[in-house]
């Protein structure tokens, strides 16, 4: 079986296959085109799709489809598996065993953000550091030191100059260095997702609070949604005191690399 990578600007054909999938930025992100990865058995009329954004996966289409086991084993190792259905699921399992493993995440609700309330903590700045709008040297030195905050505040847009285009976010400085961050992980059309990160010595400060207040009002102002989904107890729990609600947990499936 041969598959193929559709071009972006013919996603929109895909838009059907994903039609049972939660709503989902990501998702949205790589159907609209304007990043990520799109892998379907037909370009005309496409019958299965993986979407793939940074390192998240995500089925479409019939999981009894006669190809579907051959699709799913063209997950890479280390991706996390969004949105699976029982059907696909179990084509997963069957193809990776105990090379899948789960991970439990928390969902939330931005439905009931309160701007005042998320304008108060914007303003809470500790003592001793700066907080400052992502430009395009900022955008350009994340990149080029990952060892101040994660890449994935920019790494995931075509170039520092993409996310300038697409893209917003905000770091706090000490001293004039990096030290944390809150920006869009992916942007859609709607909505955006969320990547925040401080850098360990300088954790316990409010930082991520600040940041994170001053990006979802910006995302809220230019009339975005701002969904937080958590990936362990500290995210959620900064997700609650921005004001998000918990709506669940759900599981994410991760490809492990075998064991040697």
């Amino acid at each position: 079986m041969n598959w193929h990578r559709l071009e972006r600007s013919k996603r929109n054909v895909l838009i059907p296959l994903f039609s049972e999938h939660k709503a989902s930025c990501l998702i949205s992100t790589v159907l609209e085109g304007h990043a990520g990865l799109a892998l379907v058995d037909d370009k005309a009329v496409p019958s299965l799709a993986m979407l793939t954004y940074a390192d998240v996966v995500i089925f479409g289409g019939d999981a009894g489809h006669p190809q579907a086991s051959k699709l799913v084993q063209q997950l890479p190792e280390e991706r996390a598996v969004l949105s699976c259905s029982d059907g696909w699921h179990r084509l997963l399992a069957e193809a990776f065993g105990d090379l899948l493993v789960p991970i439990e995440r928390f969902a939330f609700t931005d439905g009931t953000l309160d701007r005042d309330h998320l304008r108060q903590l914007a303003r809470m700045i500790p003592a001793g550091y700066d907080i400052q709008p992502i430009d395009l040297a900022m955008a350009q030195t994340i990149i080029a030191n990952p060892s101040l905050i994660s890449p994935d505040h920019v790494r995931n847009f075509d170039s520092p100059n993409d996310f300038m285009r697409r893209g917003f976010g905000f770091c706090a400085l000490h001293n004039g260095v990096i030290v944390a961050g809150a920006s869009t992980y992916a942007v859609c059309n709607a909505g955006i997702e969320i990547q925040v990160n401080t850098q360990e010595s300088h954790r316990g400060h409010g930082l991520a609070t600040v940041l994170s207040a001053r990006l979802i009002l910006q995302a809220l102002e230019h009339g975005l949604t701002a969904p937080w989904d958590a990936a362990n107890e500290a995210s959620a729990n900064l997700a609650k005191k921005l004001g998000y609600t918990p709506t669940g947990t759900w599981t994410a499936w991760v490809r492990i690399p075998a064991r040697t």
